[in-house]
């Protein structure tokens, strides 16, 4: 078993990790992370489409458990542009997996649902925390 590592030092590592997967992160005094993507995004005259990708955590030191919560949003305005989409999806229990591609004239994009929850989870366990997902939308901080 790995030696566990202090509150700053975790919080270093996950927001290395989340910044590596894309995440705009913002960091809190007492360990908490929240992070964002714009994974798809679609323009044009008519209208726009974007879905956004959200995390936050938060070590739990008396449990020794990082707690993790996540959501992607989908945002349209006016007439989206004609899009062409290409979906795998898993849902089992809070744990949603798989991708999802958008291809649009006006844009596009892509989201595996699991990478950056996995690199979390996998990155806590290394550092001798456990790693618990929550139900919930993710908190803001600041």
């Amino acid at each position: 078993m790995p030696d566990v590592v202090t509150v700053p030092v975790l919080q270093r590592r996950l927001a290395e990790v989340a910044r590596a997967a894309g995440l705009t992160v913002t960091e809190s005094a007492d360990g908490d992370l929240a992070g964002h993507r714009e994974a798809i995004t679609a323009k044009w005259l008519l209208g726009s489409r974007r879905l956004t990708y959200r995390m936050s955590l938060h070590p739990d030191e008396a449990a020794g458990v990082v707690r993790f919560r996540e959501a992607t949003t989908e945002m349209s305005w006016g007439f989206p542009p004609p899009t062409i989409g290409f979906s795998v999806e898993k849902i089992s229990g809070l744990r949603r997996s798989g991708q999802r591609t958008d291809v649009s004239p006006g844009g596009g994009g892509s989201i595996d649902f699991a990478e950056v929850r996995e690199a979390i989870a996998w990155t806590a366990k290394e550092s001798g925390w456990g790693f618990a997902l929550e139900f919930g939308l993710p908190r803001r901080i600041g």
